[in-house]
């Protein structure tokens, strides 16, 4: 609004879940008519991934040659594990870790709903939820009722998320909506193998079998599957979080998200990069 008001050229981006956008509540359809009119007034669109780029053309958000994709970067300064750190024990117990916030969209009642499987086959496997939200004690429940909380660590919030990265033998995302996840960037870059759900821009990331395993989401079987393959192969889990270690590292670090987003406003504004400089 302050953009179109003072005459100046904009760049948006939209800061949620797409999927909220197709409800037929009330405020799903105002919130689609916002994004519908604030594209329609900004000169250039940001998305974090070619998929979701693709669903808000769907609901019929801006034009296609409105778009410019920038993935989400991260700072690899904190992230920063090597070739070394990859290849040591990680645990003396199989361990799988999830970071994120507890809340319904990131499924982790479907990670918890298949760790009776792994457990049946690791009975002194831990997962590690680290994050909070409001489903927490719905999840802590639901640990007590498959009987396996005693394999379970709801760890809260912390600060020092490449320390509990360092410690995970499977990283796991179990989600139903992602945009371009940077938990999993962030796993990825500290060395952990990864298993996720096919959804948003996860298969852009994610190269099944290359950099990590993809399984449906609302898939606890498959998803169990998953991390047994991982968790009874140490040489595999070593290729594949060393694969995605080194694509993460050359192409999702913040300064090349930096340059890229700084791009978009210097092509708004019409300047070249020797005139920012």
């Amino acid at each position: 609004l302050a953009a179109k008001w003072a005459g100046i050229p904009c760049v948006h981006t939209y800061h949620g879940n797409v999927g909220e956008l197709e409800s037929n509540s009330f405020a799903s359809r105002l919130y689609l008519a916002i994004e519908q009119w604030a594209a329609r007034s900004s000169s250039a669109l940001l998305a974090v991934s070619d998929e979701v780029r693709d669903h808000l053309l769907r609901l019929g958000v801006g034009r296609a040659e409105q778009y410019q994709v920038v993935p989400n970067g991260i700072d690899l300064s904190k992230f920063c594990a090597t070739q070394d750190d990859v290849a040591q024990d990680r645990s003396k117990s199989p361990t799988i870790g999830c970071v994120c916030s507890l809340t319904h969209e990131k499924g982790v009642d479907i990670l918890l709903e298949s760790l009776p499987q792994i457990v049946r086959q690791f009975p002194d496997l831990q997962l590690y939820v680290v994050g909070d939200g409001p489903l927490r004690a719905d999840l802590e429940g639901q640990a007590r009722e498959l009987g396996v909380c005693e394999n379970v660590t709801f760890a809260g919030v912390t600060s020092h998320v490449p320390s509990w990265l360092s410690q995970f033998d499977v990283f796991a995302l179990p989600s139903r909506r992602e945009g371009h996840p940077i938990a999993l960037l962030e796993a990825m870059a500290m060395g952990a193998a990864v298993v996720a759900t096919r959804v948003g821009g996860v298969p852009e990331l994610v190269k099944d079998g290359v950099h990590g395993l993809l399984v449906e989401t609302e898939d606890s079987d498959r998803l169990a599957e998953a991390l047994i393959t991982l968790l009874a192969d140490a040489e595999r889990r070593r290729v594949l979080a060393e694969v995605g270690m080194l694509m993460v590292r050359e192409q999702y670090g913040l300064e090349r998200m930096a340059e890229q987003v700084a791009a978009a406003y210097n092509d708004v504004v019409g300047l070249s990069s020797e005139m920012v400089q």
